[in-house]
């Protein structure tokens, strides 16, 4: 099944896709923000550590060493994903009776955007539509800094220090705007400005407090671009309470927050095979959905499995992009919901999300 059309340029009520517009009603199961391809950081020295942990950073990742990657260990191919992870990954998804989409976000850690040839290789391979993620940002291989979007982990990651001001006119074959770092708002400002202008949705990446978030939210607001354009990612160390599990409170502020701006929740990082070190489980997160559906927020979730690290892919033990359409919306459907939020939640939202407006406004 293709969605298609001739030609490049954006079309109004479309879903921009790398290879051009998209029917939204010709979507089927949508990821909503992923990495997908991801290049290895830049090799480190092994001064003042030992010889054993150097050798395991730069072992390949392989099934057998899971353990110790779920644990924590740090090792440099785990932070990579390459085109023939990707197209493996993208193969596995289900199919269905309607086109899958997966939105390939720039790195939330590094700002940096997948490479549309790459994309458009992948997309004409595995016949999943890719929608790409445009940002301003550094190089891979920056020094390595722990990333904040996962709660049970802190695996370097290239630091950040990009800066969405940076960010030139967005490409016609771009189908969304970011992730941007919502600590920029000077950034974010300049992200949302463009976003507007292309009638295309501002994805924020992870914020490190709600008060940044709002901070974002506002800025971006300020810019002109209207709050049901807006897709906050990485919520999860938001609500999250050690001992815990998800804080009812911290969630009902972050509640608070979305209805009173508008914005879209993408509940991501789903998947993840839980340790002793899982502060939130996915059935936890389980429980937020309902929680934010029961207060009218859902038409206004999309999920995705957020995969930064190989070791989360099945090749290499993990649930893979599958895990949604294969068991996550499934347990959904057990815990209570209904027929339409679980066809909202497993791609309609996204769709009505995705579809590219005139102006920012509406």
């Amino acid at each position: 099944m293709t969605a298609v059309s001739a030609g490049p340029s954006r079309v109004i009520g479309m879903i921009q896709g790398i290879d051009g517009p998209l029917a939204p009603a010709a979507v089927g199961a949508v990821l909503a923000a992923e990495t997908l391809v991801r290049p290895a950081a830049t090799p480190t020295g092994n001064i003042g550590q030992a010889a054993s942990v150097s050798a395991f950073e730069r072992a390949p990742v392989t099934m057998g060493i899971l353990g110790r990657l779920l644990l924590g260990a740090t090792n440099r191919d785990d932070r990579s994903l390459s085109e023939a992870d990707a197209e493996a990954a993208l193969r596995a998804i289900p199919a269905g009776d309607a086109l899958p989409l997966v939105v390939v976000l720039a790195d939330p850690v590094t700002g940096v955007a997948a490479d549309p040839a790459v994309l458009r290789r992948l997309a004409r391979t595995t016949g999943v539509a890719l929608v790409w993620g445009v940002s301003a940002g550094g190089s891979p291989g920056d020094p390595a800094v722990p990333d904040p979007a996962s709660p049970d982990q802190a695996l370097p990651d290239p630091a950040p220090g990009h800066t969405a001001a940076m960010l030139p006119e967005v490409p016609d074959a771009a189908g969304i705007v970011g992730a941007i770092a919502p600590g920029d708002v000077d950034g974010v400002a300049a992200a949302a400005r463009a976003a507007a202008q292309a009638g295309l949705p501002l994805a924020l990446g992870p914020a490190s407090s709600l008060e940044e978030l709002a901070a974002a939210l506002a800025s971006a607001r300020a810019a002109g671009l209207s709050g049901a354009r807006i897709l906050v990612t990485g919520p999860t160390p938001l609500i999250a309470a050690p001992g815990v599990g998800v804080d009812p409170a911290r969630l009902d502020a972050l509640i608070d927050l979305l209805v009173a701006s508008g914005a879209w929740l993408c509940v991501d990082d789903l998947g993840r095979i839980p340790t002793v070190r899982t502060v939130v489980s996915d059935h936890d997160v389980a429980g937020a959905i309902l929680r934010c559906v029961a207060r009218g927020l859902g038409d206004r979730i999309v999920l995705s499995v957020g995969i930064r690290n190989k070791h989360r892919l099945t090749a290499f033990g993990g649930n893979g992009l599958e895990f949604l359409a294969e068991q996550y919306l499934p347990y959904l459907g057990m815990l209570g919901i209904t027929e339409p939020v679980r066809r909202g939640l497993a791609g309609a939202n996204a769709a009505r999300l995705l579809s590219r407006i005139e102006g920012g406004a509406a």
